[in-house]
């Protein structure tokens, strides 16, 4: 009987705690309503207390909807953002992050709400800056590499005005921008580099020839003809530099036009045929019979071969052999020059085909270290790629691999190449 009574009064006061909530939830509301009307209405009461009461509500509803529809326009804003914004709470927990900030700093975490600002980035600059924006409620901002990745970051940390001491948290990846300001001083650098060194010789003919050298018989025969050899070099390094520029920028697209690879390598081969017989070096040729058709740019690919042959002739010691040839598999066709000369250091291969790279003892001489540049944009131009493989004493293989006329068209039709400055 005692049992029976105690369930009964738990089932009471269980009952009571319900009709309690209700009570206060409805208390609640008709003080939100009372709030709403006094704010319309403080000083006149409503003639129509339920019509009042319907107006109220609808206020509320249609300001409870203008927050949502804000909320929802801020949260497609902040997804669309390609920098990555973080909401850092006072103990330096993460509250909120974007699809970008996923993105810059990936983790295994499953979720990064809670977690700290070291646990998401890895780096303790990044906290560094989100604590002292913290503590002196103040912009905070660094250029900041973050360890173990090579990546650099843009770090900006503003406090936010939310009255709860949140750190609002921008970054941007900007590895590719330092790349490319350090490629913009490296060319500068080099430019003037290479224009120092023809000019001060010009001027030292020319000062010697003012000084007396054009009474020595046979001296003035000898420094004009110097001056004009550096001029040639000047000129060289001008047009390798504009030409370079405008592959670069995409202005110079190719002609895409169908190409006979065994007579542009043998057109290429024969342009050198001189120079080789100069140097005591012979140049074969091996085309595969029934080369499929390249679809390119006939001026391009051969200019490309050119720079190519001349390098390998250049740095091929007398006596030695340079071997142009081509093959076609798996719809592309890879045209190659092969030489038997000194050879390349590993070391140095990576960095070939930068613009100005001649740090390679091996391929010291002269040249503006253009070329290989040249020969590589134009290869992306054509949706190709080039590739060497070298050794001391072993000579070297540059291949061009281009895809064969019905795989071109394919690929010109999809993404013609509007910018090819990927390369360093």
């Amino acid at each position: 009987m005692l049992t029976v009574a105690v369930l009964v009064a738990i089932v009471a006061a269980v009952a009571a705690i319900i009709a309690w909530r209700q009570v206060v939830t409805l208390r609640g509301d008709l003080c939100a309503i009372s709030d709403e009307l006094r704010r319309f209405a403080p000083e006149t009461p409503p003639r129509d207390p339920a019509r009042a009461v319907r107006a109220a509500l609808d206020r509320a509803r249609d300001r409870h909807h203008a927050i949502e529809t804000d909320n929802l326009r801020l949260t497609t804003i902040l997804a669309a953002l390609d920098d990555a914004v973080v909401v850092v709470g006072a103990k330096q927990e993460i509250r909120s992050v974007n699809d970008a900030a996923l993105e810059l700093f990936p983790t295994s975490f499953s979720t990064l709400r809670g977690r700290t600002v070291i646990e998401m980035t890895g780096d303790h600059e990044i906290a560094d800056l989100v604590r002292r924006a913290h503590l002196h409620r103040t912009r905070q901002e660094g250029t900041i590499e973050i360890s173990g990745t090579g990546r650099i970051v843009r770090v900006i940390t503003v406090p936010a005005d939310d009255g709860e001491g949140d750190i609002l948290l921008l970054a941007r990846d900007v590895t590719q921008v330092q790349h490319l300001q350090t490629v913009r001083r490296e060319l500068v650098a080099n430019v003037s580099h290479e224009l120092r060194t023809p000019l001060a010789s010009i001027k030292l003919y020319v000062e010697t020839l003012l000084d007396g050298g054009l009474e020595v018989p046979g001296m003035a025969e000898d420094r004009l003809n110097k001056i004009n050899g550096e001029v040639d070099e000047l000129t060289q390094l001008v047009r390798e530099l504009l030409e370079l520029a405008r592959l670069e920028s995409g202005r110079d697209q190719p002609a895409f036009l169908p190409v006979d690879v065994a007579q542009l390598g043998r057109n290429a081969a024969e342009r050198l045929e001189a120079q080789a017989e100069r140097a005591g070096v012979t140049i074969q040729q091996e085309f595969s019979p029934d080369l499929p058709p390249l679809l390119g740019d006939r001026r391009m690919i051969e200019g490309a071969l050119v720079n190519l042959i001349h390098n390998a002739v250049k740095f091929t010691p007398s006596g030695g052999r340079v071997t142009v040839g081509a093959d076609a598999t798996n719809g592309h066709i890879a045209v190659w020059v092969e030489d038997t000369g000194i050879g390349i250091p590993s070391e140095h291969l990576p960095r070939l085909f930068e613009r100005f790279y001649k740090e390679d003892p091996a391929r010291t001489g002269s040249g503006t270290g253009l070329g290989l540049a040249i020969v590589k944009h134009v290869a992306l131009a054509h949706h190709g790629s080039v590739t060497v493989t070298s050794g001391i004493g072993r000579g070297s293989r540059f291949t061009i691999d281009l895809p064969v006329a019905q795989t071109a068209i394919g690929l010109s039709r999809a993404a013609m190449p509007r910018n090819v400055a990927t390369s360093a």
